[in-house]
């Protein structure tokens, strides 16, 4: 059963119980009885036992006689269907949880026997969460599972075994840690979880699958971006893998303050390592005398972030992520074939920040026309108006080349095949960077996806909950970061709301800043081409405050790919984009949704001075509404740690989606914004970091 499910089934259950049926207190005796619970519960777990408590007033006889009913049927003296309850209001709910599970507790006055006061009940059954799952395990390695009972009082104790094993599948321990056998196992199994309070109904299966390796043979594309001693850098290509650690062949582009260079990767002395804790190496040997080392944290399903560091550890580098490659999906440049938006950020020649976005209609036979570009080069770029875009591209399994004109300029990238089909679901997507870097041509790369042909760009698609991140420098002297999440409300007709955290060279905003419910939106610029003027964030000590204006390149319904346009005066150039929130049963998110093992990596740096990271994170959860054990275990890697430093510390959700995390090593303050049970965006919100950056986690 998914967590969504179950957090369902507790919804339900909320909406049964729906508040206190109070009877019998109208006029007559002037005796009254009220009940309430020690807890105020509306759901309760089978077993559970709760102290009831009735209030009489109006009588000197308190005395109260305790009922139960199911459907108005009396069910006290039928403790399997309903419970117990003592003639003290002590109830003890049924070990097993009734097919219809709403119960009325009832508390009528002895000496009134015509006053009384009722609460309505839900009793479940124990259902348990499982993650991570699927997941891919390594050969002799291990992996470990967290579970957690709903409802999240209940008792947090399990039993772990291995189900369904035909063959030799490796053991798990009594905490959940799994150790892979040393060889494939033939056939398929699961790790189980079992409630040790409700065997019958509490219990979960993960799909465990052992594999050679965690990067199994094929195709990957990777991107890295940030800052090393001399100033930008960005690689971009793809490499194959032979699945025992070695390459077969690769490709990259690199761009640094020397400039743009192709490079051809020598597969014979670059290779990789993944171990237990879900971390590894990967170190890219290139022609000439170019060689990157990353350390790499993977998720379940094989998502791997990267941060790269010399060899001493002691210069901040890039930061990015690995992805397999779909290469059907990028056979030819036949496979690109429709109108894809674009987010790119980087530097001018003299290191300041600039971004870009846009629209690029391509028509399956290499050519581009009726495009769209929005700049923001430090100056307020195009100011609201964007720039004709023309231009041509190819595509040969799964490299090829962009070349766009705007404004009398040309503009060539390296395009790299990610994934995706051609589907709203899946959009194709690609990795691009640029091969020219002049005073007329900034360091620039990023994502270009395919935008969504069967929606209908207008003020009505954009309606609901979304996630917004953003990058930028500092808009007072553009030397420190300043990033933002935002979760923001659009109604489909024009407005905008939410509220947002923000750490600005180390000024904060926050924690969930509202902003202003007459913020607006409109399509600019073309017919039905998803372009947007977005008005986010704001000055909160003005009144009303003022918001910064942003150009949305949406790529589906809420979603695609932002670019400040503040004016030009702007020094801030923040980039980032918007993506949907998923939505939970009654728009509520728990803590316990979003427990289980993640990667997470920082993203698109904005300023040398950002220290890249990459975590190993196990979230867990064993109480209700407060962490009352280790909540947050890992690793933590830097560019001074690239061996790894333990971390540790604690987090919060509210229903809406939003929390923190507290590090208590390495010390640290974070604001989490959760777009579904499986990702989730941080951002430091320490005083001291003045160079903050945006964290991405995935499951």
């Amino acid at each position: 059963m998914t967590k969504n499910l179950m957090f369902a089934v507790v919804l339900f259950s909320l909406a049964l119980a729906g508040g206190c049926a109070k009877g019998g207190n109208g006029e007559g005796s002037g005796v009254a009885v009220s009940v309430t619970d020690a807890g105020s519960l509306n759901v309760f777990y089978v077993t559970q036992v709760e102290q009831f408590t009735a209030t009489v007033t109006g009588t000197s006889n308190t005395a109260v006689t305790w009922t139960l009913t199911q459907g108005g049927t009396d069910c006290t003296n039928n403790a399997a269907l309903c419970g117990s309850i003592d003639s003290t209001g002590k109830y003890t709910a049924p070990s097993t949880a009734p097919a219809t599970p709403k119960i009325t507790v009832t508390a009528t006055s002895q000496a009134d026997t015509t006053k009384s006061d009722a609460v309505t009940i839900s009793v479940l059954a124990i259902s348990v969460q499982l993650t991570p799952s699927p997941v891919n395990v390594g050969v002799g390695f291990t992996q470990q599972f967290t579970a957690v009972a709903i409802p999240d009082d209940a008792p947090q104790n399990f039993t772990w075994s291995i189900a369904s094993c035909t063959s030799a599948c490796g053991t798990i321990d009594t905490n959940g840690l799994y150790t892979a056998p040393p060889s494939v196992p033939s056939g398929k199994f699961t790790v189980q979880a079992t409630s040790t309070l409700d065997p019958a109904d509490g219990v979960a299966n993960a799909k465990v699958t052992v594999v050679g390796s965690r990067l199994p043979s094929g195709t990957y594309a990777f991107r890295s971006a940030g800052f090393d001693a001399t100033g930008a850098i960005a690689v971009t290509g793809s490499f194959v893998s032979n699945g025992d650690g070695t390459l077969q062949s690769g490709v990259e582009d690199e761009l640094t303050t020397a400039g743009p260079v192709h490079r051809v990767i020598n597969a014979s002395t670059s290779s990789y390592t993944v171990k237990s804790n879900n971390q590894g190496t990967l170190t890219l040997n290139a022609s000439g005398p170019a060689s990157h080392t990353y350390t790499m944290v993977l998720d379940a399903g094989g998502d791997i972030g990267i941060i790269e560091s010399t060899q001493d550890g002691t210069d901040s580098h890039g930061s990015g992520v690995i992805e397999p490659v779909t290469l059907t999906a990028f056979k030819d440049l036949t496979a690109l074939n429709g109108a894809f938006v674009f987010g790119f950020s980087g530097v001018d020649l003299s290191g300041k920040r600039v971004g870009y976005a846009g629209l690029l209609p391509m028509d399956g036979n290499g050519g581009i026309a009726g495009g769209l570009l929005d700049t923001n080069d430090n100056a307020g770029g195009t100011n609201g108006t964007p720039l004709a875009v023309t231009g041509s591209y190819t595509m040969s399994n799964g490299v090829g080349t962009l070349s766009l004109t705007a404004n009398n300029q040309t503009y060539t990238f390296a395009l790299y095949g990610v994934s995706g089909t051609k589907s709203a679901a899946t959009p194709l997507t690609l990795y691009a960077i640029a091969t020219t870097f002049d005073a007329a041509h900034p360091a620039l790369s990023g994502t270009v996806i395919l935008q969504d042909s069967t929606q209908t760009y207008s003020n009505a698609a954009l309606k609901g909950n979304t996630v917004v991140n953003l990058t930028g420098v500092d808009g007072t002297t553009g030397t420190n970061s300043n990033v933002a999440l935002t979760l923001a409300t659009t109604d489909g007709a024009g407005n905008i709301s939410g509220t947002h955290d923000q750490n600005d060279a180390g000024t904060i905003t926050g924690p969930a800043q509202s902003f202003g419910t007459g913020y607006t939106y409109s399509a600019a610029g073309c017919s039905n081409c998803g372009r947007y003027s977005v008005n986010l964030l704001g000055n909160p000590a003005a009144n009303p405050p003022t918001p910064m204006q942003f150009i949305l390149y949406a790529s589906g319904a809420n979603r695609g790919f932002l670019l400040e346009q503040s004016g030009t005066s702007s020094m801030s150039v923040m980039t980032g984009t918007m993506l949907p929130q998923k939505n939970e049963p009654g728009g509520l998110y728990t803590p316990s949704m979003i427990t289980g093992t993640y990667a997470a990596t920082t993203a698109s740096s904005a300023t040398t001075h950002v220290d890249p990271i990459a975590d190993n994170l196990l979230l867990t959860w064993v109480n209700t509404g407060t962490c009352t054990a280790q909540c947050i275990n890992g690793l933590q890697y830097d560019a001074a740690n690239p061996a790894g430093v333990t971390l540790t510390g604690a987090y919060t959700l509210l229903g809406t989606g939003d929390g923190t995390v507290t590090l208590t090593a390495p010390v640290a303050s974070y604001v989490i914004y959760a777009t579904d049970p499986s990702h989730f965006e941080m951002i430091d919100v320490d005083k001291a970091v003045t160079n903050p950056s945006v964290i991405f986690a995935q499951q």
